[in-house]
């Protein structure tokens, strides 16, 4: 059977065996033509137990992540600053899946929030200004666990 992601680029995620298999041959995918880009929230089925979540802020369910609170630092490997915050990962339930079907999942994360995290204001796929303000904002409202 062919698989939903081939390729995926950011596998840091603590994704477990099990959980790739139910992304690999998930059904909302296998009907989308191949290079069909999606950002999609999906529900981990109980029995495959949960994922790490490192995200904290108001999409996470917690009060806005103060400048207090945070430090900044690069994350496995990526190319700019991170807003972190001393706290632990959490469990969560629902995974974020971002990709095009058929050819790459560009990452794979657990979250607590029923929407993606947005992009850091730094990444240049932001194409927009408005792309950036929003980042910016989300991100001076969120966090993400230094636990690895």
């Amino acid at each position: 059977m062919e698989k939903n992601f081939p390729n995926i680029a950011h596998n840091d995620h603590s994704v477990s065996d099990e959980q790739m298999e139910w992304i690999q041959n998930h059904s909302k995918f296998k009907s989308l033509e191949n290079g069909t880009f999606v950002c999609e929230i999906l529900t981990i089925p109980e029995e495959l137990g949960v994922i790490p979540s490192a995200l904290y802020g108001p999409t996470a369910g917690d009060s806005p992540v103060t400048e207090e609170e945070v430090t900044y630092e690069i994350r496995n490997g990526r190319d700019d600053l991170s807003r972190m915050i001393d706290k632990p990962m959490r469990s969560a339930h629902n995974i974020c899946i971002i990709g095009l079907v058929g050819k790459v999942a560009f990452t794979l994360y657990g979250t607590q929030s029923d929407t993606p995290a947005l992009r850091e204001p730094w990444d240049e796929s932001l194409n927009t200004e408005k792309e950036i303000e929003e980042a910016q904002k989300f991100w001076s409202e969120h966090a993400l666990s230094t636990e690895e």
